[in-house]
């Protein structure tokens, strides 16, 4: 058995689910399941069906956000450790 793995880069959060998530070259991934969500067709608008609503990618922009930055305090910790 053979296994591939694929690594993204997420740079955008849907603002209503955070699960959601949004790389570079606009591929949705459901964080919760790992997997990446196909776009669908509807009404002749291109888009994603995110819980009960439906994003049109050409407006997606206002249902997005970028994702904040975790600053761990490793650092710091390692230099207390060091002073005691």
């Amino acid at each position: 058995m053979h296994t591939i793995s694929i690594k993204y880069n997420l740079i955008w959060r849907f603002k209503t689910a955070h699960h959601y998530q949004m790389t570079r070259c606009k591929k949705v991934v459901n964080t919760k399941t790992s997997r990446v969500l196909k776009s669908t067709l509807n009404g002749g608008s291109i888009g994603w069906w995110i819980g009960d609503k439906f994003i049109v990618k050409s407006k997606v922009n206002e249902f997005v956000e970028m994702i904040p930055t975790q600053r761990t305090p490793i650092y710091g910790l390692y230099n207390n450790r060091l002073n005691q």
